[in-house]
């Protein structure tokens, strides 16, 4: 099965309420550069996983600084993230 396949079934099984949160992640003054705000985005994310191999999950959320770039997951994404490794490992 390919990788687009299996993201797609992996989506397919998700709910996703729970795995979005109900809440946005806040906006926070940058703990790298001290200057800018991290400001909520959503970004696709790459990862090698040892079991299924190189995946991309659409859509995460994250946060970035506006002044260094400096991004970071947020916990809404870690969970989303999370979420469809799940979903993944159960096909």
């Amino acid at each position: 099965m390919s990788e687009e396949q299996q993201l797609k079934d992996a989506l397919a099984l998700v709910n996703f309420e729970p795995c979005r949160g109900a809440e946005r992640p806040q906006i926070m003054p940058c703990f790298e550069c001290d200057n800018g705000t991290m400001l909520p985005i959503t970004l696709n994310y790459h990862t090698n996983h040892p079991n299924l191999g190189d995946i991309t999950i659409p859509s995460v959320p994250m946060l970035r600084c506006d002044s260094c770039g400096d991004t970071v997951i947020a916990q809404e994404g870690s969970a989303y993230i999370e979420c469809i490794i799940n979903a993944l490992k159960t096909n």
